[in-house]
């Protein structure tokens, strides 16, 4: 492929699938994409199945494709200082943090495919193609907010499943 995004950099500060996958994808377009986590690894590197070698399939080897890896205690002054700098030299950061609702009763069911998830991270990275356009003709770069409830409602629009009333 090309080196569509080369001279883009990006930060990766999201954990599990929709912002992960969102860099995987700007990785794939070879922006250079870098993961930061935290001393001793986040918990999505301990998500099965995992490859022979004991690495996890969907973290290690799926979603942090191309992608490079630092390590960076932000709640020392020091680690704070460093992404201080670091953010000055950034196109995009991504920060795809994925928030649950649980509620008493049934527990939380997991889907096989997390579709949701992908289709966010799919959003993520159009949105941030949008926003370096912007920049390149306004100078300003856009703050983006993209939802997991968003694209599960806008995969639904497809099928004109939800009410008429709401304006897809």
């Amino acid at each position: 492929m090309q080196k569509t995004l080369e001279g883009i950099r990006v930060l990766d500060f999201s954990r599990y699938v929709a912002g992960a996958y969102c860099g995987a994808l700007l990785a794939d377009m070879r922006a250079e994409v870098i993961r930061v986590e935290r001393p001793g690894g986040e918990t999505d590197r301990k998500l099965g199945p995992f490859a022979p070698n004991g690495e996890s399939l969907v973290c290690g080897i799926t979603l942090a494709r191309n992608k490079k890896d630092v390590t960076l205690n932000t709640q020392s002054k020091k680690g704070r200082e460093i992404l201080k700098e670091l953010l000055k030299r950034v196109d995009i950061d991504v920060r795809g943090n994925e928030l649950y609702w649980v509620s008493p009763g049934n527990p939380p069911t997991r889907a096989a495919v997390p579709y949701v998830d992908f289709s966010s991270g799919i959003y993520g990275a159009l949105g941030a193609m949008f926003a370096l356009y912007y920049r390149e003709k306004t100078g300003k770069g856009p703050m983006l907010n993209i939802a997991l409830l968003d694209a599960a409602i806008s995969l639904c629009c497809g099928h004109g499943e939800l009410l008429p009333s709401i304006n897809c």
